[in-house]
């Protein structure tokens, strides 16, 4: 088996066994006959094995599967080879020329059948990220799918068309960010007339850090309903209505705890903060261009570097606990600006951005915002910042801290943060955010965020958008008790929470 380091380069993590029959049973269910089966990126064959003991199961001779009905291939040598001796050990058959050593999304024309099913656990591969970027170019045909956060394995189930048959099915393992990730969106429009199932899962499989889903694709009769998985055992569950409009996430899809529907928050003819925001989020320019000029200085007239770590639900925590910032722990980090070297672009940027303002958190577990009523802030990217009218800015905080808003985003944009229980928007989606319908309840809301009494906050809030009592047990239950303690119960003015000095 390669190291971890290489494994890591390849971006290969071996699907588990129990894993590969489960998924290879759903590409397999309806099939006639004796399928074909192909893993593109076969590893040490655990997908085809799984094939082969589903194959044995329906009757068909060990010798026809092992020498006729698998086929696979992937880029390192050793998998291959391992592959063979793992399929040949379970036969007693060579499995003859058709593991081939290649690359998957090439590879394709070597092969001079398509298959009846397609099955596996592609390489993930994100195209910025050094230790795992692809070393050889992709086809031309694939270019027009590929974009700066392109991941590899999203690329597959492109390739995966031109692989199976009419009436075939397509099941690869892919990162949850398929779902939500706006440069997936153009794969997504790719395959989306044969998407027929969703299979999702929040367990840890892989050494990796990545949650995993895998998309069953059906090249098939359409189905109006779309099947859904859920768990290591994938066990079925409800199916929901195909989603047919172009560009768009499959977070629907997405089997969620959320307590509330899309609909309930985003009610018709509601108006959204697009109305009286703008928002904006820095990039790696703008994270790079900082780091020479932040420093950790307790006191003093320079802006705070305010890092998504440090935003709590309704403050800030500067100077209360230690961030991490271009790889160094800080207490007290400002942005030097008076660094007779900070100049250019970036000091733009920073100046564009010290004014009122609400930051946004982002990898939270509800919508997380702080008021920055001084214009004192450095938002540290991917911190967003909103700008509104400052007499505005309670009431958007209080928008975006409402219960519907963090289930509204937990349900649309389900699959988009690192981690499957948390919310993860861009500064776009974030003027997506319905406005409440109920004024007076709206600015309650937004009094007692002011006021550091987040919890009153919640509720009025859930009276403003009329999501119910369910939404916000749900929102108050994900909130921290630290976070709780700290701003509910008591009134912060004069020190670094909800109150800047």
């Amino acid at each position: 088996m390669p190291s971890p380091a290489r494994r890591r380069q390849l971006g290969s993590f071996y699907t588990p066994a129990d894993v590969a029959d489960r998924l290879v049973a759903i590409a397999l269910d309806g099939l006639p006959g004796e399928p074909v089966v192909c893993d593109p990126a076969c590893g040490d064959g655990v997908f085809l094995l799984a094939a082969a003991r589903a194959l044995a199961r329906r009757g068909v001779a060990v010798a026809t599967i092992a020498h006729e009905l698998l086929w696979g291939c992937d880029v390192d040598a050793g998998a291959v080879a391992a592959a063979r001796a793992a399929i040949g050990a379970w036969s007693g058959v060579d499995p003859g020329d058709h593991l081939l050593v290649g690359d998957g999304l090439c590879v394709g024309d070597r092969w001079r059948d398509r298959f009846d099913a397609v099955v596996g656990n592609p390489p993930f591969l994100n195209q910025l990220e050094r230790a795992t970027v692809r070393r050889s170019p992709l086809p031309p045909a694939l270019q027009p799918f590929t974009k700066p956060y392109t991941d590899t394995a999203w690329l597959f189930l492109v390739v995966a068309r031109g692989l199976v048959r009419d009436g075939g099915r397509v099941i690869l393992v892919q990162p949850q960010s398929l779902v939500a990730a706006r440069d997936a969106s153009s794969v997504r429009d790719a395959v989306a007339p044969m998407l027929a199932g969703l299979w999702w899962c929040n367990d840890a499989l892989f050494d990796a850090s990545v949650r995993v889903c895998a998309p069953l694709l059906d090249f098939g009769v359409p189905s109006a309903r779309v099947r859904r998985w859920s768990g290591r055992d994938a066990r079925e569950i409800e199916p929901i209505d195909r989603i047919e409009a172009p560009h768009s996430a499959w977070s629907a899809l997405v089997p969620s705890d959320v307590p509330i529907t899309v609909e309930a928050v985003a009610r018709p003819g509601l108006v959204t903060l697009a109305s009286i925001a703008t928002a904006t989020a820095g990039f790696r320019d703008e994270y790079y261009g900082l780091q020479p000029f932040v420093i950790d200085e307790p006191g003093g007239h320079l802006p705070k570097l305010v890092t998504s770590g440090l935003i709590d639900a309704g403050g800030v925590s500067w100077g209360e606990r230690p961030t991490r910032f271009g790889g160094q722990r800080y207490l007290h980090p400002r942005v030097d600006v008076d660094d007779s070297r900070f100049d250019g672009r970036v000091r733009r940027w920073v100046e564009q951005r010290l004014v009122p303002k609400v930051v946004v958190a982002t990898q939270t577990r509800v919508v997380e915002v702080a008021v920055d009523a001084r214009g004192r802030w450095v938002p540290s990217t991917p911190v967003i910042a909103v700008q509104a009218d400052p007499v505005q800015l309670w009431r958007v905080a209080a928008a975006l801290s409402a219960p519907a808003v963090s289930a509204w985003a937990m349900r649309r944009h389900a699959g988009a943060a690192l981690s499957p229980d948390a919310i993860k928007l861009s500064a776009a989606q974030v003027l997506e955010v319905p406005l409440p319908w109920d004024d007076v309840a709206w600015q309650r809301g937004a009094d007692a965020l002011a006021a550091g009494r987040l919890v009153e906050a919640g509720e009025a809030m859930t009276r403003a958008y009329g999501s119910g009592d369910e939404v916000f047990e749900w929102w108050r239950s994900r909130l921290p008790a630290a976070v709780t303690a700290s701003y509910c119960d008591r009134v912060r003015v004069g020190g670094q929470g909800i109150m800047e000095p």
